[in-house]
């Protein structure tokens, strides 16, 4: 290891001293957010920025909110399925759009 590895038993304890001065752990850097930063991204630049994950999510919604209206369909499994799947794939594509909104406003890193 280099000049500044600790030991099992010494985390916690004072720092050591090295040709007189004191050894510290640095601490991560901040996370580095995207340099464009729009405070009010309109609905074409926030789509136009999902990635594949977000159309995997959106797809994801859908299908289990599908198969969930498939299993409590009952005698109308078909427009249920239908309209449950729907409902899921809008939910999924609100979560995407509030996540990338943020990432976009600066609010979350990419």
């Amino acid at each position: 290891m280099g000049d500044h590895a600790f030991e099992k038993g010494t985390v916690g304890a004072a720092p050591a001293l090295v040709d007189g001065g004191a050894v510290r752990a640095s601490a991560p850097g901040p996370v580095e957010f995207k340099t464009h930063v729009d405070p009010s991204p309109e609905l074409e630049t926030v789509v136009l920025n999902f990635g594949p994950s977000d159309y995997a999510t959106i797809g994801t919604f859908f299908v289990v909110n599908a198969l969930g209206g498939w299993r409590f369909g009952g005698a109308i499994r078909g427009p249920t399925a239908g309209t449950t799947g729907m409902l899921g794939a809008l939910a999924g594509f609100l979560y995407c759009y509030g996540q990338t909104s943020y990432k976009l406003m600066g609010i979350k890193p990419w």
